[in-house]
């Protein structure tokens, strides 16, 4: 076995959630998922600052846009839909990354 870089915990939850990254068992950062009925949003921290919000704009939409505090875009993350087929019969998920 190699050697551990890093640790990434998510503890139980019920209706938000949270991941840990931790490195030699300090908190390096945080993902708190803010609670919404329909979407998907997500506060990004380092350390004790927040640096980006992930945001998806409905349930069923498999693109979220990364923007930093002051609300400009980093990056989106879309999912290629390979149609009915390839998604229910493979295990072959592709994503996309556009910086910008």
């Amino acid at each position: 076995m190699g050697n551990e870089l890093f640790r990434v915990r998510r503890p139980f939850w019920w209706i938000t959630s949270s991941i840990y990254v931790e490195i030699d068992g300090k908190e390096i950062g945080v993902v708190h998922r803010r609670w919404h009925l329909w979407r998907r949003v997500y506060d990004l921290y380092l350390g004790n600052k927040q640096f980006a919000v992930v945001e998806n704009p409905g349930l069923w939409n498999w693109t979220f846009t990364l923007k930093d505090i002051d609300g400009q875009i980093l990056a989106e993350i879309d999912r290629d839909w390979r149609g009915f087929g390839f998604e229910v019969f493979f295990f072959q998920k592709y994503h996309l990354l556009i910086l910008t």
